[in-house]
């Protein structure tokens, strides 16, 4: 994209604070030793000989990949600190003599069992302590010692990791017994300054007399005179089941405010055994990198007690599970864009750090996801090279050999069923190998983003407690349908939008926000935003200020992050930013509304401009889209729900429209014919990643407008390609291709810090 208005101190300010958010001496070592990060997950947790292994891993390791997750891999403890390392010994000298690096799952958070006793307790007492219980702490940290201690010196561990979460469960969104609401009474003291406070922020009538009754009459009002107060009010909710809220009882008007602190309470309890866990392989190693995992990007957060970016930030790493079987359950199974989205996604809440696709599917799967999927030599090159076009310095496959029965049994593979390796698994090694070759440009590539798109946490906390429309009940799941869903597809929309405009962005949340990096992106799109905080809206005000270029569409801040009415009208907040307000929105579902060619569907509003000039109209005459010059920037308020519309395929004119917008006229600085196209760019040279995903070849020409070519050629093909313009390339049908570019000698200037 051309040059912004943006002042460039400030977003010189907004590039440093950016780069900092995940630095570290330990991130700048690895960016150094650019280490090979292509491996595979080895799943068996039965005795094998040391030949039998050590023939395996070879086998993986002359595919080109560089490191074997092994798991089922625990040491036997014969008494409180001892333990017998026999059988993963054998494991780790194999993969040793094999070549292979080792990130070993050893289930860090389970206490040593002989530690709990000498406490009187067991492992099911510890499950419901938790590791806030100094006893329990005890017990795990004597485990994680002797296993760090043991294994950290080990020749398998040199390049390798110590993995933490992975993929974690719903949790209990209820304050289930005594212990929960003291740990609750503590989570509310370290937050608020007052239970007058907590009032303030639960009650929707904060200001109701003790006299009078709220909804139902004889019932006591909701009064929170003290921090006991606080307590017996949220244990009162009753409990539902894992990762279900419950809005809609005896409270339903009232306890909005109550939940969403009770969710929190749980996500940042997730994010403190993280930093706990952290810290203890810590005191024994700090050579190593501690990498926390997740999944279900796509989905609902808080719904399921979580709060990724807060997470993903803790340690050293940030990895996902990416499964088209298990994980495009919001997008009905679609496959190619999501697959970049939730790769993006995984990079962008650990940025400029590293991250990893760090379990993605390597066979084929029929019945043990909510999806199937085929596998194939394409196919296994479309995922991998979707993972590093959005900025992802490793990948791992799950897995070599597949399950021999049940659940899962031949499924997800690299070897077929008579042990053979795969055509596919042929196809990931030849794209391991030339990650290896370039892997010191892979690990200092830039994304050269143009555009921020932000998730809030807090509106996807408050959608997911509305009643459940009947006409929003349309995925597969609970965790896929509802209201919870509409910033989640407002979201994949947006992407959507970018992905086929070839907009470079990046997922940006509340606290990158506070942290100042705004000014990195020369716009930013705020999809069915609806709550957000008094902090977020000021950060977003000085970014317009200071040049940005800010787009909302209809549902913008308008209420607080415990969903309450913000107040509108000139001189609030919303009107300062945007020249005007959204003064009442409505359902398009009994209304016919249309802008130009596009039909409305999901919420509209009625659009007030104060000193905003109007864009576009609906067909009625009404405002529709309005933009106001605030400072050295620009705001533009959609009075629809633009983003969300772009949810499924078929909107293409909605699509174009918000990309128009978020680019404001700016010429891009490439092009591709092919959507799927992305670049990132090094000093020496760009690397193009295309994805034709279509049933027939692709010719794809890209024009580059902002740089030089002297050089060029198809990583994957090896074969050399003219650099003049436009570079062509024939992508064969569901397949991918990798160029690299080298820059002239004119182009080969410094790049912004790392993102």
């Amino acid at each position: 994209m051309a040059s912004t208005t943006i002042n460039p101190a400030y977003r010189d300010r907004a590039c440093a604070a950016r780069a900092a958010l995940n630095d570290s001496p330990l991130q700048r070592r690895l960016r150094r030793e650019a280490p090979h990060s292509v491996g595979m997950v080895y799943w068996n947790p039965q005795h094998e000989t040391e030949q039998s292994l050590r023939d395996e891993f070879q086998r993986i390791a002359g595919l080109g990949f560089g490191f074997v997750r092994l798991h089922c891999i625990g040491p036997v403890e014969r008494a409180e600190g001892d333990y017998d390392f026999n059988y993963v010994d054998r494991r780790l000298d194999a993969a040793a003599a094999a070549g292979l690096s080792v990130y070993p799952h050893f289930e860090l958070a389970a206490p040593s069992p002989a530690a709990l006793a000498r406490h009187g307790l067991d492992r099911a007492a510890a499950e419901r302590l938790g590791l806030e219980d100094e006893r329990v702490r005890a017990a795990v940290a004597v485990r994680v010692g002797a296993i760090v201690a043991h294994c950290r010196a080990h020749p398998a561990m040199r390049g390798g990791a110590w993995p933490i979460g992975g993929e974690p469960p719903p949790q209990r969104l209820a304050i289930a017994d005594a212990i929960d609401a003291e740990r609750f009474g503590a989570w509310l003291r370290a937050r608020y300054p007052s239970p007058e406070a907590v009032h303030a922020a639960w009650c929707i009538y904060p200001a109701v007399d003790a006299q009078l009754r709220l909804q139902a009459s004889g019932r006591a009002p909701l009064q929170v005179a003290s921090w006991d107060d606080a307590v017996r009010i949220a244990a009162a909710i009753p409990p539902g089941e894992a990762g279900q809220a419950l809005a809609v009882t005896a409270l339903k008007h009232e306890v909005f405010g109550v939940q969403r602190d009770i969710i929190r309470f749980r996500a940042d309890q997730m994010i403190a055994q993280h930093e706990l866990l952290t810290a203890l392989i810590r005191e024994h190693d700090s050579e190593h990198p501690v990498i926390v995992g997740h999944h279900q990007l796509l989905y609902n957060h808080p719904q399921l007690g979580w709060d990724v970016a807060g997470a993903a930030r803790v340690a050293d790493g940030h990895y996902t599970s990416i499964h088209p079987s298990w994980h495009f359950e919001p997008v009905k199974g679609e496959l190619h864009r999501p697959l970049y989205m939730q790769a993006r996604m995984t990079n962008d809440a650990f940025k400029g750090g590293f991250s990893s696709a760090y379990e993605t599917a390597g066979g084929a799967v029929q019945y043990s996801g909510g999806y199937g999927n085929h596998m194939d030599p394409a196919l296994m090159r479309t995922l991998m090279l979707s993972y590093l076009a959005a900025g992802n310095e490793s990948i791992a496959f799950w897995l070599w050999r597949a399950r021999p029965g049940g659940i899962e049994a031949g499924e997800y593979a690299m070897t077929t069923y008579s042990g053979a390796i795969s055509s596919w698994a042929e196809a990931a090694g030849a794209v391991a190998r030339t990650m290896r070759d370039w892997r010191e440009e892979l690990w200092q590539a830039e994304s050269e983003p143009e555009l921020g798109i932000l998730r809030s946490w807090d509106t996807e906390m408050c959608t997911s407690l509305e009643p459940n429309r009947h006409d929003l009940r349309d995925g597969p799941s609970n965790y896929s349908s509802g209201p919870g869903q509409q910033h989640i597809r407002a979201l994949i929309g947006a992407q959507r939008a970018a992905i086929d405009h070839q907009l470079c962005y990046q997922i940006l949340d509340e606290h990158e926000l506070r942290a100042g990096i705004l000014g990195a992106y020369p716009a930013v799109y705020l999809p069915h935003l609806r709550n957000l905080s008094q902090e977020a809206l000021a950060a977003l005000l000085e970014y317009v200020t200071h040049g940005g270029r800010l787009i909302a569409d209809v549902q913008v801040g308008f209420e607080d992050p415990w969903a309450k009415l913000r107040c509108t009208g000139v001189g609030e907040v919303i009107e300062r930013i945007f020249g005007g307000w959204i003064d009442m929105i409505h359902d398009a579902r009994t209304s016919d509304q249309r802008v130009d060619d596009i039909a409305v569907a999901g919420f509209y509003g009625d659009l007030v401009t104060s000193r905003a000039r109007v864009l576009k109209r609906f067909a009625d005459g009404r405002p529709a889209i309005s933009s106001c010059a605030t400072g050295r920037g620009e705001a533009v308020l959609v009075g629809f729900d633009l983003a969300r519309m772009c949810w499924e395929p078929g909107r293409p004119e909605c699509e174009r429209l918000l990309a128009q917008l978020c680019r404001g006229g700016a010429r891009p600085g490439w092009s591709s014919d092919l959507p799927l196209t992305w670049r990132r760019s090094c000093p020496a040279a760009d690397h193009y990643f295309l994805i034709n995903d279509e049933d027939v070849p692709r010719t794809a020409n890209i024009h580059v407008h902002d740089r030089r070519y002297c050089g060029g050629r198809d990583l994957l093909a090896d074969t050399p390609i003219d650099p003049t313009m436009p570079l062509a390339i024939t992508v064969a049908p569901g397949d991918a291709a990798w160029l690299r570019c080298e820059r002239a000698a004119e182009s080969t200037s410094a790049l912004p810090p790392r993102s």
